[in-house]
């Protein structure tokens, strides 16, 4: 499967931006997935590393306008106004607002938090043009340290490994991304339930 995925892609090798488009769309359905992706293919030397890079950065920020400015357009709904005019929702509206940049920057770091807040900062009309900016500082630092290490021991593992180079790409893969999740997932020991 893996050699086919980069069979597809080394098909594209003579037309970077055409990687670039595929590495663009790609965010779409996984945005980690498209930042490894793009790092093995630089390490690989399929693609340019900058242009992989900022393939994948634009890709997320596309992404994550499109979630503010379906909020935005949810918010054009009668309903909508009708609930903005909830205790809770307006309670919520506020806290947003109140640390708008400190919620944004941090919701690029924390798994699920970016579909909710993004799509509300839309819903409440936050203005879109420190969000823009915030999202891509967020998206620049999170996918440049994913990228930066993948490229780095993508590189090492094409140029040692040999014959063995893609089962080390699905190693660095799975350090990457996989154990972080497990660590995180981890469920709470028997009389551990939070209290310290």
């Amino acid at each position: 499967m893996l050699d086919q995925i980069l069979a597809a892609f080394g098909h594209l090798a003579s037309y970077p931006l055409g990687i670039a488009a595929a590495l663009l769309l790609t965010t779409f359905v996984t945005e980690d997935g498209a930042t490894v992706g793009g790092a093995l293919l630089a390490a690989h030397g399929a693609v340019d590393p900058v242009l992989a890079f900022l393939a994948v950065n634009l890709g997320i920020v596309i992404g994550d306008a499109g979630l503010y400015a379906l909020g935005h357009l949810a918010a054009r709904g009668g309903w909508a106004k009708r609930l903005l005019e909830r205790r809770h929702v307006f309670l919520a509206k506020n806290f947003l607002e109140e640390r708008k940049l400190s919620i944004w920057f941090s919701s690029r770091f924390v798994p699920g938090t970016r579909l909710p807040t993004y799509t509300a900062s839309g819903f409440f009309a936050l203005p879109f043009t420190a969000f823009l900016l915030t999202l891509i500082t967020a998206a620049l630092i999170w996918t440049g340290l994913i990228y930066t290490l993948v490229l780095t021991l993508g590189v090492m593992v094409m140029d040692e490994l040999g014959p063995w180079r893609w089962a080390g790409a699905a190693a660095i893969v799975v350090a990457v991304f996989v154990v972080p999740r497990l660590i995180v997932r981890r469920p709470a020991l028997p009389g551990h339930g939070g209290q310290s």
